[in-house]
């Protein structure tokens, strides 16, 4: 538009042979424009070129505005050694009538001096500005809290508190609700930092804000063990703000909830709500997975539960040797004789396999011991015998054989397996 015109007449003054009355301010200007379109280094090129010219003034082209303007040019561009010897001389004493542009000129170099780890420097600065009652002082009193947290939690929520409650009308009451609650997370005070992110996602002044306070929120909720309103929060972003920088997070820690509770069905559920279902084999993956966690933390019926709940999901699935073999130990161990040996057998029928062996020996002994199905038991010992490496399972499936045998009164048989 009007400043890309004015730019390309200023370049035509600067190609002008007969410039040099009118050239330091064309310096100027294009340094201006370079800076109202957020071309930084365009813009320091050209207030130095004019700095340098003399700073001859006229209207807002003067060295003031220039330096100025590059203070803001060079904190923009996180130099801020640089940036405060632009800043700093323009306000030698600060007053109760320092005009606003030096009053912001003092303030930022304040802002540099913070950055460049000078906080005692800085403090004093911004204590100044809360001395002398200059409109930015809940800025200040914020910055001065941000200070107090580098010594500790303690003192900045007390002055954040403070900023609230005197500057009830600022902007920056949201950013002090979302600090307090930072603070309070980093010292893993979820519980406490709820009311202030609560407060973030009630304020209007800065909606950026408040997809990060919703996955806060979940956040907290999660780690004191309130799952549901963790999710309730998590799913406010993904269905609120799709677009968020927040969302994927929060799809993240919804799948790590459903499936810490078991629940990958209603995982799978929520992802084709939201148009992003899984495909088959992550939700074969994801099932499994559930079921294993539940098994690891010995919930062993809701694990039970999630293994034949798989295995009835996906009867040809990825992981239905372990799944079968998983049930089968948890009804082993309920002693839930005939659903084990069921399991085990499942498991040996795909020999061989990684549990084969002790699928194998447990169903043998189990027939054996357990129902006295002594015909059973010997089908087993013999698959035993044949698939096992281990000299003392080797042993034990010929005594076996040959106890069932007898049991059987297969006298042949056990006369010939005696030998062995």
């Amino acid at each position: 538009g009007r400043l890309s015109d004015a730019d390309a007449l200023l370049s035509k003054i600067l190609d002008d042979p007969y410039n040099r009355p009118v050239l330091p301010f064309a310096y100027f200007w294009k340094g201006e424009i370079g800076y109202r379109n957020n071309q930084l280094d365009t813009a320091i090129k050209y207030y130095h070129l004019y700095v340098d010219a003399g700073a001859p003034v006229s209207g807002e082209a003067n060295p003031v505005n220039a330096r100025y303007n590059l203070g803001y040019a060079y904190l923009r561009k996180e130099n801020y050694p640089v940036s405060l010897t632009f800043f700093e001389p323009l306000v030698k004493a600060p007053a109760l009538n320092t005009d606003g542009f030096s009053q912001d000129a003092y303030i930022r170099a304040a802002d540099n001096y913070f950055m460049l780890k000078s906080f005692d420097r800085a403090k004093t600065m911004y204590d100044n500005v809360v001395k002398l009652s200059w409109p930015a002082e809940d800025y200040a009193t914020f910055q001065i809290a941000m200070l107090a947290g580098v010594r500790g939690p303690t003192e900045k929520i007390s002055l954040m508190n403070t900023m609230i409650r005197k500057f009830p009308e600022s902007p920056l009451v949201v950013d002090a609700n979302m600090e307090i609650a930072n603070t309070y997370m980093a010292n893993e005070k979820f519980r406490e930092s709820i009311p202030f992110l609560l407060n973030v996602i009630k304020g209007t002044d800065n909606s950026s804000l408040i997809p990060q306070a919703y996955l806060k929120m979940g956040a907290a909720y999660y780690n004191i063990d309130n799952n549901a309103e963790a999710l309730k929060h998590f799913k406010t972003i993904v269905s609120t703000y799709p677009n968020a920088p927040e969302t994927e997070d929060a799809v993240d820690n919804i799948k790590t909830i459903y499936l810490e509770e078991g629940n990958p069905d209603e995982y799978a559920s929520f992802m084709r709500q939201i148009g992003r279902p899984l495909s088959v084999n992550t939700e074969d993956s994801l099932t499994y997975f559930a079921a294993e966690k539940l098994y690891d933390d010995q919930k062993l019926n809701d694990a039970l539960g999630a293994f034949n709940s798989y295995l009835q999901k996906f009867p040809s699935g990825s992981y239905t040797l372990d799944a079968n073999f998983n049930r089968a130990e948890i009804y082993n161990a309920k002693k839930d004789w005939n659903n084990a040996v069921a399991a085990y057998e499942q498991v040996a029928a795909d020999a061989p396999n990684k549990y084969a062996e002790r699928a194998v020996l447990t169903a043998a002994r189990i027939n054996f011991f357990e129902l006295k199905n002594y015909a059973r038991a010997e089908a087993f010992f013999g698959q035993l015998k044949q698939i096992t490496s281990s000299q003392e399972n080797k042993l034990e499936a010929m005594r076996g054989l040959l106890r069932c045998q007898y049991n059987q009164q297969k006298w042949t048989e056990a006369s010939e397996n005696a030998k062995e």
